[in-house]
């Protein structure tokens, strides 16, 4: 039976980045929309031969692309903190002991031990590995707190969940 220990705390840029995979869709989704429109008000403008309309076309299109570009990734950084502000126990050091059976993950001495069945995947991130109890809520494992055995623990969770 193979079993790995972790402990430590999760860091604001692995919140972050956790925020940023379960969002990732929806963002998209959302930039792509106001591309569309952007560039759709600035046709109608082109076609319309009204110089006010066509400037006024230009300067929404400017700004769909600001929000997109800078405006956006700002605005979700700030309510990503605002989240990891208001959830304090997030900062606590936790246990967490990965093995054959599922996970056990210790925060604040409360125990919580989940076999694979009550998992509906897993997703990889650069620094993080993502386990979800649903496809919204995933225990976050930093992958900086792995020592060498970073390959068997992806190994493991292949073979366990499914990859979302």
């Amino acid at each position: 039976m193979v079993s790995y220990t972790l402990r430590g705390t999760i860091i604001f840029e692995e919140y972050l980045e956790c925020h940023k995979a379960l969002a990732h869709k929806r963002r998209l989704f959302v930039k792509i929309f106001l591309l569309v429109y952007g560039f759709g008000f600035m046709s109608y403008g082109i076609l319309s031969n009204d110089t006010s309309l066509f400037i006024a076309s230009i300067i929404i299109l400017m700004l769909c692309l600001l929000y997109i570009l800078i405006v956006s990734s700002f605005q979700f950084k700030v309510r990503v903190k605002r989240l990891w502000d208001n959830y304090p126990v997030a900062h606590n050091e936790f246990e967490m002991a990965i093995d054959d059976e599922g996970i056990k993950h210790i925060i604040d001495k409360v125990q919580i031990g989940n076999g694979w069945n009550d998992f509906v995947g897993f997703r990889e991130t650069e620094n993080l590995f993502l386990v979800y109890y649903s496809p919204q809520y995933p225990l976050i494992i930093p992958k900086r707190l792995i020592s060498t055995d970073i390959e068997k623990i992806r190994n493991l969770l292949v073979d366990k969940l499914k990859n979302i």
